[in-house]
């Protein structure tokens, strides 16, 4: 796990994040993440989770690993991906239904542009 902390301390800077609210965030102590930030202390397995969850990233962007492999995503992606599981059909037709037209708004785009080909 080297250079967690450094990989941490860039991610909250660039969200514009203190250490108070970034642990807050995480559920950590600020001495934590103070102390892993400095790389005097090395993360917990948990710690780790924890992070990537409060920083919206994958585990795997938070230990600096390098795949062209797409197929890592985001917690906020997968907790997507859970809650679609629990549905029934009629459940998740509705959900990709409404997602459709959600997509169709710029407002809600990432590049605010409409897609026609929904």
């Amino acid at each position: 796990m080297n250079h967690v902390g450094m990989i941490v301390k860039e991610r909250r800077e660039l969200i514009g994040l203190s250490q108070n609210q970034l642990a807050k965030k995480a559920r950590i102590s600020q001495a934590t993440l103070s102390a892993l930030e400095s790389e005097t202390k090395n993360p917990n397995v948990e710690t780790v989770f924890l992070l990537a969850e409060a920083l919206d990233c994958t585990v795997s962007e938070l230990l600096g690993e390098k795949s062209a492999d797409a197929a890592f995503i985001t917690p906020r992606q997968q907790l997507l991906l859970d809650l679609f599981a629990q549905l029934n059909d009629a459940g998740r037709d509705f959900l990709i239904a409404q997602a459709q037209s959600i997509v169709q708004q710029p407002a809600f785009r990432q590049d605010g542009s409409v897609n026609s080909a929904i």
